[in-house]
This record gives C-alpha cells, sequence and structure tokens, in this order.
C-alpha cells in the first residue's frame, strides 16, 4: 500500500477527540493513539480477509521504524530471519508427527506379526 493510501486510511479510521494530544503516549518513537471502531460495513466489505486493521497499521508503522533505524536491508533480514523462525517451527512439528506416525505403524506391525 503506498504512503499517501496508508496515511489516508489512518485518518480515516482515526478519531480525535479534544483532548487527543494527552491520549497519546510515545513507545519508542511510535506514537500510539486512539482509534475510533470501523462500522460494520467497514469491518465486513472493505476489510475483509485482509487482517485486523491494526494490526496492519502497526505493523506498517514498526516497518517504518525498522527502516529508519536499520535501513531497508536490515527490515530485509528481519523478515528473512523471521521466515526461517516461522520454517524451523513448522519442520519440527512435522518431526514429531512423523514419530508419533511411525511409532503407531510400529505397533501396528508388531500386532498383525504377534
Amino acid at each position: 500500500m503506498p504512503p499517501a493510501a496508508r496515511l489516508r486510511l489512518r485518518r480515516s479510521l482515526r478519531s480525535d477527540p479534544p483532548d487527543a494530544a494527552a491520549l497519546k503516549c510515545p513507545v519508542g518513537s511510535l506514537q500510539v493513539g486512539r482509534f475510533a471502531k470501523p462500522s460494520r460495513t467497514e469491518w465486513h466489505s472493505v476489510l475483509q480477509g485482509l487482517g485486523n486493521p491494526w494490526f496492519r497499521l502497526l505493523r506498517h508503522e514498526v516497518e517504518a521504524l525498522v527502516t529508519a533505524k536499520s535501513g531497508k536491508a536490515g527490515l530485509d533480514k528481519k523478515k528473512l530471519q523471521k521466515e526461517l523462525a516461522d520454517l524451523n517451527k513448522e519442520a519440527r512439528k512435522i518431526k514429531i508427527r512423523l514419530k508419533a506416525i511411525e511409532r503407531r505403524q510400529a505397533e501396528l506391525t508388531k500386532e498383525l506379526d504377534g
């Protein structure tokens, strides 16, 4: 999503009460503000299948912060590390499942032979 479109989406979802400055609290370099809850129509038609809009906005802000601090290469490296960690986790789960299948297979073979 281009930055201008992301900014428009963010502005359309945010509500600015009179004391908005008092509600904002800094978290590192990010500013966490108060957002209005999207209507049911927005949830089901515009944002359907795209994930939680609040997490998407936060992810974009964090990515912008990481890019500002460590550059585009740093962001790409972090994304690759995350993907590798996810693949390793999935491989461990598959190995555990395979061991359970092999155990059951051995039990059935032993029962058939015995």
